[in-house]
């Protein structure tokens, strides 16, 4: 079988159009496919869509030459009806999807089994052949229909043989003990279990108040499709214990990142525990007939150490890197009202990007006094004001005493509004729904700091996170842990996990520190309160 000569573009037709040969059709008429418009579309655009209908036919021409050969039949390469479709589909720059394949076979005289079984086959063959296919419900029922009939093949083989034995035998070929035909054959490959899995995690990972899959839902599911570019496929059967120590063995060693640099300790160590949770999920399931051996659980995964991971500085400690009251003050010099309110929350308040953009008015108390201060030993009076609430990602309940320029910085922004902080469209500044939800604070963040260091080259530029760290590491350098962990709301606030259940929490002892620290953070105060 020849191969499909790769000529460049032809020259566009009167209307733009880019339609080159590529192979023959099935009566024998050279086969011409477009590609794109000149007018519309890049060349570097339509080269790749000719290189894929090149690449979908070459394949197909080897498959069906390698079938001919098998039942004695001469050669004869030429496009079938469905694949030519799926040619023109390419061509048109339009993704090729699981329904659409589904279509090219779909006949009245055929049952939906034999559709979903015909559909799943051929995805696994074009992928195998370098051609994207978008996945959905008809290839995953396909690939339980497909793993059904292997099974009942195998169990039909099994039963032949054994009337074949017994009629040579006699009764005592019944007194063997047959394993479940459905362990004979596993017929799926690591990529179809690495697919099922993200299909897994997205039909039952945690949802938020939106009903919308939360972000560590969506970064597993990248991570693990991002899987399929890293291992090459191969039988599910292949996957023996040598195996399982090769795919670990590849986060282990840190692999390289987009940016050619060796992987961070802690995305590998993701890696490992996915890899752990997809093949515990695959042991139990019952679409899979794969069970793994034993010593699976046993796999080395320490993650290597690296020199880059050794800090060059003599003298640690100190470790984490925030801004002074001070430099507070220049930043807030450069802002206005309603951000000067979000950084003075967050230092007040030991808030990150989660809480501030998610923070209910329902959850700011303003010049009222605290409602069990007698309880809680604490001198309170009418100026006094709170924030009080759960935070959203530990869930953990946290009171914190603002100070007053605080308190008056953030009432206008209590007013008709469910959130504290909202953007333009009156939406949390926190977006739940996207891959990033901190991209709306962290954007207006950086380009804060930007504008800061063209005036002052040397302003250190630290994240927008550093501002929760600003006043634990305050507590805990002058005071104590247990403070700075309150004041995080933390869910480990002591070593004792179950004093919860007996003893109330020692807010008194943070709303104490937190009056005495004032005078420490006066420099920023004094810039809030400026017009």
């Amino acid at each position: 079988m020849s191969r499909i000569r790769n000529h460049p573009l032809p020259k566009p037709d009167k209307r733009g159009r880019v339609r080159p040969h590529v192979g023959v059709r099935l009566d024998g008429s050279k086969a011409r496919i477009d590609v794109g418009n000149i007018k519309t579309d890049g060349t570097a655009e339509m080269e790749r869509r000719l290189r894929l209908i090149r690449q979908l036919y070459e394949r197909l021409s080897e498959r069906t030459a390698e079938i001919q050969r098998r039942e004695g039949m001469p050669e004869n390469a030429a496009w079938t009806k469905w694949a030519f479709e799926i040619a023109k589909r390419i061509g048109r720059g339009e993704q090729v999807t699981d329904a659409f394949v589904s279509d090219q076979f779909s006949s009245p005289v055929e049952s939906p089994t034999y559709t979903a079984t015909t559909v799943a086959g051929v995805i696994t063959q074009l992928r195998s052949w370098g051609i994207p296919v978008v996945e959905g419900d008809s290839y995953q029922q396909g690939l339980i229909n497909n793993h059904q009939q292997i099974e009942q093949l195998v169990a039909e083989t099994v039963q032949r043989q054994l009337a074949d034995l017994r009629s040579q035998r006699g009764a005592i070929v019944d007194q063997i003990a047959l394993p479940d035909p459905m362990n004979l054959v596993e017929a799926a490959t690591f990529h179809d279990a690495i697919d099922a899995f993200s299909k897994y995690l997205k039909d039952t990972g945690k949802k938020n108040s939106e009903g919308k899959l939360t972000n560590t839902i969506y970064t597993k599911i990248d991570l693990a499709q991002s899987m399929k570019r890293r291992y090459e496929d191969f039988p599910l059967r292949h996957l023996t214990l040598p195996k399982w120590e090769e795919l670990i063995a590849y986060w282990r060693n840190r692999p390289l990142t987009k940016r050619n640099t060796r992987g961070k300790k802690g995305w590998c160590e993701d890696g490992i525990k996915l890899l752990f949770k997809m093949i515990r999920w695959l042991d139990t399931n019952p679409h899979f007939k794969w069970k793994k051996p034993n010593g699976f659980e046993d796999v080395d995964r320490k993650i290597i150490v690296l020199p880059e991971d050794q800090l060059p500085e003599v003298f640690q400690t100190i470790r984490k890197k925030t801004y002074s009251p001070e430099q507070l003050a220049i930043i807030m010099g450069h802002v206005d009202g309603y951000w000067k309110a979000i950084i003075a929350l967050c230092v007040n308040c030991a808030f990150g990007q989660s809480e501030i953009g998610q923070w209910r008015t329902s959850h700011v108390v303003l010049r009222t006094p605290h409602p069990h201060a007698e309880k809680i030993n604490w001198n309170t009076s009418t100026n006094d004001s709170w924030v009080v609430g759960p935070r959203p990602k530990t869930g953990t309940y946290g009171e914190h005493l603002l100070w007053s320029e605080v308190a008056d910085s953030i009432e206008p922004h209590l007013r008709d509004r469910e959130f504290v902080f909202v953007n333009g469209e009156e939406n949390p500044m926190w977006m739940t729904h996207a891959k990033r939800p901190q991209s709306q604070i962290d954007n207006r963040w950086t380009n804060l700091i930007k504008r800061i260091q063209k005036d002052d080259p040397d302003f250190p530029a630290l994240p927008f996170g550093s501002l929760r760290d600003v006043l634990p590491d305050v507590l805990r350098r002058e005071y104590s842990d247990d403070i700075a962990s309150l004041a995080l709301q933390h869910g480990t606030y002591s070593e004792d996990k179950l004093l919860k259940c007996y003893a109330n929490f020692p807010f008194a002892r943070l709303f104490e520190k937190t009056v005495e620290l004032r005078d420490h953070f006066q420099p920023m105060l004094d810039a809030l309160a400026r017009p």
